[in-house]
């Protein structure tokens, strides 16, 4: 693992502390944000971040606790839990679409922006946690 500059101005002599592939995306990251890399580019990185952010900031209040055993079902996993939550969010966006809005702060993109943030939690996961990356968990649930 080599150390480069993460989006450095010139005449920074900060080096990186950062495995080389990953500074490679955050250089790829402020290009978009930059501009540099077209118009929707920037737009995708631009909520990128946004989102980003929220979701570590609303991490950091709930203290880790969607990695953390669920109490009240002490044999599920901490994927298994995340995919309920996924699960609720999709059952969620159906009720909006069919039904509108139930409550008040409860919008599609609302809902879509949790989804993907579960998504991503469960990426995230540690690993050894919740089902191994190549298996289904819905390879047995009937439609």
């Amino acid at each position: 693992m080599g150390t480069r500059r993460i989006l450095s101005e010139p005449g920074d002599r900060r080096p990186a502390k950062a495995p080389t592939a990953e500074v490679d995306q955050l250089n790829e990251l402020g290009d978009a944000l930059d501009g540099r890399r077209g118009e929707s580019q920037q737009r995708i990185a631009r909520r990128g971040v946004e989102w980003i952010g929220l979701l570590l900031a609303k991490n950091q209040d709930y203290g880790d606790s969607v990695f953390k055993q669920p109490r009240l079902v002490p044999t599920a996993t901490v994927g298994d839990a995340i995919l309920v939550r996924i699960t609720d969010k999709i059952e969620r966006l159906e009720s909006i679409v069919l039904q509108g809005p139930m409550v008040e702060n409860e919008s599609f993109e609302d809902t879509i922006r949790d989804l993907g943030a579960y998504c991503l939690l469960y990426l995230a996961r540690p690993k050894g946690v919740g089902i191994s990356n190549d298996q289904c968990p819905m390879s047995n649930v009937q439609p």
